[in-house]
């Protein structure tokens, strides 16, 4: 499980208890002199319901099935409303539990990472060699770290670099020996990067970026 996955699904655990405890709270209330209603303290219910409406943005488009019950305009504060709420938490948690929501993951991945990308093309072409290598190299290790955290074999390191990423995926055989190299190569350009290396050439940047972009592609 990703660690997106498992953030996203500790904010719907914690929704989900604060929904219980706030159902709990009901009181019963007068809503005309023949009918009567069950409500929950309404400041607690404005409280748990902006944090549902928040959950709802995070997801974007992705969150349509469930908009209309967690982030409506117009709700009352009333124990059925409260249910429908829940409910509708549970089916999100069960469909994020299933990875039915990866996607999503995917495409805020690839929108960050393409800016970050863009970044260091924009820097390459500005003549700022270094910093862009520096950039393609910070790119390389948060895909090749994603890689193992979908794969589950994330080095057992407190700080990984992108050599125990690589070697990771490698014993895995989750990538050949030609990607492993391929990304070793890469490696050592963003290094040489980093540290300012005096013999390294904007040609090495331009293989770089093109080394990567291919790698991006790919996988």
């Amino acid at each position: 499980m990703t660690q997106a996955r498992q953030v996203m699904l500790s904010f719907i655990s914690s929704l989900i208890d604060e929904g219980v405890q706030l159902r709990s709270m009901a009181k019963e209330g007068k809503t005309s002199s023949f009918t009567s209603d069950w409500f929950v303290p309404i400041d607690d219910f404005h409280k748990w319901r902006t944090s549902c409406r928040l959950l709802m943005m995070q997801l974007g488009s992705f969150a349509e099935p469930w908009n209309n019950v967690l982030a409506a305009d117009e709700v009352r504060n009333n124990r059925v409303r409260v249910d429908a709420m829940l409910g509708a938490l549970k089916s999100l948690s069960e469909n994020v539990s299933h990875g039915r929501l990866a996607r999503f993951e995917d495409i805020v991945f690839a929108e960050a990472f393409s800016n970050l990308f863009e970044q260091a093309e924009y820097l390459l072409d500005k003549g700022y060699y270094l910093a862009a290598g520096v950039l393609f190299r910070a790119t390389l290790e948060e895909k090749l770290r994603r890689m193992c955290d979908a794969f589950g074999c994330v080095p057992q390191k407190q700080r990984p670099t992108i050599s125990d990423y690589n070697q990771a995926l490698y014993t895995g055989q989750h990538v050949d020996k030609l990607v492993f190299k391929g990304v070793d190569e890469m490696s050592a350009i963003g290094n040489d990067a980093a540290h300012g290396k005096s013999t390294l050439t904007v040609a090495d940047i331009e293989r770089l970026k093109g080394n990567l972009a291919d790698f991006l592609r790919r996988n």
